[in-house]
C-alpha cells in the first residue's frame, strides 16, 4: 500500500482484551465511513485475544502479537505501518458510535485543522453511562487537566513527521507529552459531539500517583511552564483522580458526575 492511499489509519493497543475487543472492532467495521485501515497491535496477549484478531484478519490491515512496554510502544509500532493521510487512536475498550468517524473526518480540512477532537461518554464497570468528557484543546490552561479526549481523535500524519512519535518512556502521559511538543503548532478543531463510549477502566483511573507524577514530569521538561504552575497540576491532577476513583465506586456518586458533565 502506498502512503496515504487510505485516508485514515485507525490504530488499536491491546493486551489480554478478549472480552471487550471485539465490539470495540465492531464499532469500527460499522461505521459509513468506509475509507479506512484499521491496525491492531497486540502486547503478547493470552487470554484469547489472539483469535479475536486472527478471526477478524481478513477486515484488519495489520496486526501483530508481541512483547512491548506499553500503549506508546505499540502506537508506535503501528505508525510505522501507517498510510493514511489522518491517524485515529481508540482504545480497546472503546465503542464508536454511529457515524463518528464521518463526524470527525468532516472536520479534518487539513492545512487549516491538523488535530480534531470530540467528547467522549464515561461508562462505569457495568456499562451505565455515567457522564460525558472532553474540551478543547487549551495550550495555556493544562493545571486544569489535558480536556481533550485522546481516544478518537484526528492527527493529522505530518504531526509525527515533523515532531516525531511518542515517547514511549512514558506509561500513561505519553500524549500530553507529544502534544506539548507539538504546542503552539497544533491547529485543533474540537467537535462538541459525542463520538465514542470510554470505558472507566484506562491505566490513568489505576495509577493515580504515576499519572500526577509523569504529568508534572512532562511539564517540567516542557521547560514552558513555572514551578508554581507545575505544582498547582500535581496537586489537582492528584485530587482529580482520587475524586474520580472514589465518585465512581457509589450510585450516588456516579449521579453527581453525570449531571456535573451534561
Amino acid at each position: 500500500m502506498k502512503l496515504h492511499e487510505s485516508k485514515l489509519s485507525i490504530i488499536i493497543s491491546v493486551l489480554n482484551a478478549r472480552t471487550v475487543l471485539e465490539n470495540c472492532i465492531i464499532s469500527i467495521l460499522n461505521q459509513d465511513y468506509k475509507d479506512f485501515e484499521l491496525i491492531i497491535i497486540d502486547g503478547g496477549s493470552i487470554d484469547g485475544t489472539v483469535e479475536i484478531l486472527e478471526s477478524y484478519s481478513d477486515r484488519i490491515s495489520f496486526w501483530i502479537s508481541e512483547k512491548d512496554t506499553g500503549i506508546y510502544n505499540a502506537w508506535n509500532k503501528a505508525l510505522l505501518k501507517a498510510s493514511g493521510e489522518w491517524i485515529c487512536f481508540i482504545g480497546s475498550d472503546d465503542i464508536l458510535l454511529t457515524n463518528s468517524l464521518t463526524k470527525l473526518m468532516v472536520k479534518a480540512e487539513y492545512p487549516v485543522v491538523n488535530f480534531v477532537s470530540s467528547r467522549a461518554m464515561m461508562l462505569d464497570e457495568d456499562g451505565v453511562e455515567v457522564g460525558s468528557v472532553g474540551k478543547s484543546w487549551n495550550l495555556q490552561n493544562l493545571s486544569n487537566g489535558l480536556g481533550i479526549v485522546h481516544c478518537g481523535a484526528l492527527h493529522h500524519h505530518t504531526l509525527f513527521k515533523e515532531y516525531g512519535f511518542f515517547n514511549d518512556a512514558y506509561k500513561i502521559t505519553g500524549d500530553l507529552e507529544f502534544l506539548l511538543r507539538v504546542g503552539k503548532n497544533i491547529k485543533s478543531y474540537f467537535l462538541n459531539e459525542i463520538t465514542v463510549n470510554m470505558c472507566n477502566n484506562g491505566l490513568s483511573r489505576k495509577n493515580i500517583n504515576r499519572v500526577a507524577f509523569e504529568t508534572s514530569k512532562v511539564l517540567y521538561l516542557d521547560g514552558n511552564f513555572s514551578m508554581f504552575y507545575i505544582v498547582k497540576s500535581f496537586f489537582l491532577s492528584y485530587v482529580r483522580s482520587v475524586i474520580k476513583g472514589f465518585v465512581f465506586l457509589f450510585p450516588f456518586g456516579r449521579k453527581l458526575f453525570r449531571l456535573r458533565n451534561k
